[in-house]
């Protein structure tokens, strides 16, 4: 059986490229693990790329999840234009999932080398829905194996494209949003979109897959649903939420649950009341239904106990399922919602309209499967309750948190290095620096400013905490990334010290293809200082008669190790070949004073066709000669001659 993690792992031969996932809420160990699985080892991108493989979006009920918690994740919230955008007062509660996958170049034209997977899902990315709650999840690719099912899946895909599309000037700023300040930062989804664009949406065929950016969820829904016989029976998932939410004054909305499900039920079953409703509800919260079940109950609507998965006995657990199933009552065949809009005005729309609806996704699949529909669906027959013996309960009421806000004055920091230190500089440069502070590895606040000098014996910081004043006395605290001059994420831990550390590491890449990420704490603040610190080992210098003996055995390693690099390694081994280069030259003063002494290229000799490896192409030949050359520059012994006919 498939598990809603594994809808994030790439079909095989292939590997993430890049994915937008949006949802209510999500928490850093579920995003981390989703990262994983879809860059097969997140680290890897991570520090290959240096740059976020997914880019999740949520309502500002989802604290920060900053991206050394999930390396290959950068998490956006919504920019204050959406509520310009989005004409309801709603919260921000879909929960989708958009991927691209990238296959290994082909020499044949027509062999597909991409592939994209729409994934839907009731649940938030969190412990509880993987863990604890019942939900249910959906997903289709294209090109798919079955050429029938091509075109429906594609005009779903193109549903998805278009929403996401729409919702992108309405997040918040961050990095990659555009180039600014000269930085050559490239938009990480931007191969992701041409192909997308390229794709056209097959004529005559209806999108299974719907929102709610432009309409409320029940019009789409309600038209998908079209075509059913009458006589059929209605299955309701409640989820946590359910019944008529009280109106905004001087509206015609209507009032209570018994009102709002009759009506939602009337319409889909084609006016007809009196056919067989099955309602699937949390007796201990079940909000609206708690005092409307007795009158449904009378008009012939039943209430059954949610059935739980094997080994979940559901006393930490609760149905957050939304479903609605319409089709045959002794088999599992007719049409099946999903989506994660609950039973309410909110989540579907009321029929007269008030404008008051959330941001939803959902999707009306066709279903066909032996047995009953509680074979399938989440409940069991057997289990109806008896309302005179159990007692509903509303459960607790909604409690919206404001957490993450979109309006932070920065988007991240570039580092540069001059010949008096390493700086942090804020970009996009505040007009006004007066009420920010920020503060770094693990270190206290202070003001923020146009330069920040960083300690020498330390290591730069990959993310920066920034607060600000906001409205009356709230305080806004959030954190962003440190991007090189390269446009390129400043990566936790990765610059080693000395030589010894370089062969080290460069040894377990060759070994693994990647070097091991640090465990991210769940205290992120207290933690960081460790992460981000202090060197640990001094840059105390060896005596400078054993420097060019020691250098050669780095070097020497590095030549074997390059020629037998995987070619899918090129770009890691260049980041990290620089990243290095860097690190050793304010660590190794002694090797480099005697290699520019003796006039020493020690990275010419890397490019030489003995070590090089096999198999790369024209740009990954490339990626390393300008890697070679930047090496050298770094050290100052780009114009000297390499190892050749030299004895240590």
């Amino acid at each position: 059986m498939t598990a809603l993690l594994d809808l994030f792992a790439p079909p095989p031969g292939y590997t993430g490229h890049f994915g937008w996932i949006c949802g209510f809420t999500a928490d850093g160990r579920v995003m981390r693990e989703i990262a994983d699985r879809f860059t097969i080892g997140a680290g890897s991108f991570a520090t290959t790329f240096q740059r976020p493989a997914l880019l999740l979006m949520t309502d500002h009920a989802s604290p920060q999840i900053t991206a050394d918690r999930a390396p290959g994740m950068h998490h956006v919230t919504l920019a204050a234009s959406w509520r310009q955008r989005f004409r309801g007062r709603g919260i921000f509660h879909a929960k989708v999932a958009l991927l691209h996958f990238s296959g290994p170049t082909s020499k044949d034209p027509a062999a597909r080398r991409d592939i994209f997977r729409l994934v839907v899902s009731t649940g938030n990315w969190t412990r509880e829905t993987l863990e604890r709650n019942i939900d249910l999840f959906w997903s289709v690719e294209f090109p798919h194996s079955d050429p029938a099912a091509e075109s429906q899946n594609l005009a779903d895909i193109m549903v998805a494209r278009d929403m996401f599309t729409s919702l992108q000037p309405h997040l918040s700023l961050y990095p990659w949003a555009a180039a600014s300040g000269g930085e050559a930062m490239q938009v990480p989804y931007a191969d992701t979109l041409r192909l997308l664009n390229a794709l056209k949406a097959p004529p005559g065929v209806t999108p299974r897959f719907f929102h709610s950016l432009d309409q409320p969820l029940r019009k789409p829904l309600l038209e998908r649903f079209g075509g059913l016989r009458p006589d059929q029976l209605t299955i309701l998932g409640s989820g946590f939420f359910a019944g008529g939410d009280p109106a905004p004054a001087g509206s015609s909305q209507p009032q209570g649950a018994e009102v709002f499900l009759r009506e939602l039920v009337s319409d889909l079953n084609g006016k007809d009341e009196d056919q067989p409703v099955f309602t699937v509800l949390n007796p201990d919260a079940c909000q609206g239904l708690a005092t409307a079940a007795a009158a449904l109950k009378a008009r012939q609507w039943r209430f059954f106990r949610p059935r739980f998965p094997e080994g979940n006995d559901g006393s930490q657990g609760k149905l957050h399922a939304k479903f609605i199933y319409r089709g045959k009552k002794d088999r599992l065949k007719g049409r099946l919602y999903i989506g994660s809009g609950n039973l309410t005005p909110a989540g579907m729309g009321a029929p007269t309209g008030t404008g008051l609806w959330n941001f939803e996704t959902g999707v009306v699949i066709p279903v066909d499967r032996p047995d009953r529909p509680d074979v399938h669906l989440p409940y069991c027959a057997s289990e109806e309750l008896d309302l005179k013996e159990t007692k509903l309960k509303a459960g607790g009421p909604f409690e919206m948190a404001c957490e993450f806000r979109g309006d932070c004055p920065l988007t991240h920091f570039t580092l540069t290095e001059d010949s008096t230190g390493q700086w942090l500089q804020p970009r996009p440069v505040p007009p006004d620096f007066r009420g920010i502070s920020l503060s770094h590895s693990g270190g206290n606040w202070q003001p923020l400013s146009e330069r920040i000098a960083l300690d020498p014996e330390r290591l730069p910081p990959a993310l920066i905490r920034l607060r600000w004043s906001t409205d009356g006395d709230d305080t806004a605290n959030v954190a962003v990334p440190v991007l090189n001059e390269r446009g390129l994420q400043v990566v936790p831990e990765a610059q080693h010290r000395r030589l010894e550390h370089v062969w080290d590491a460069l040894m377990q890449m060759a070994a693994t293809g990647r070097e091991p990420e640090p465990e991210p704490s769940e205290d992120d603040e207290d933690d960081e200082g460790r992460r981000n610190g202090s060197r640990g080992q001094s840059a105390t210098a060896r005596p400078a008669t054993y420097a060019t003996r020691r250098l050669m055995a780095v070097i020497t390693a590095l030549g074997e190790v390059q020629a037998e690099m995987p070619a899918g390694q090129t770009r890691l081994w260049a980041n990290r070949l620089i990243e290095h280069a860097s690190s050793l030259a304010r660590t190794e003063g002694d090797v480099l004073h005697t290699l520019k002494e003796m006039q020493l290229n020690p990275f010419r000799h890397l490019g030489r066709a003995e070590f090089m490896p096999l198999g790369l192409n024209n740009e990954e030949v490339r990626i390393l000669h300008d890697a070679h050359a930047e090496a050298a520059r770094l050290w100052g012994v780009r114009e000297f001659a390499g190892f050749d006919g030299v004895t240590p």
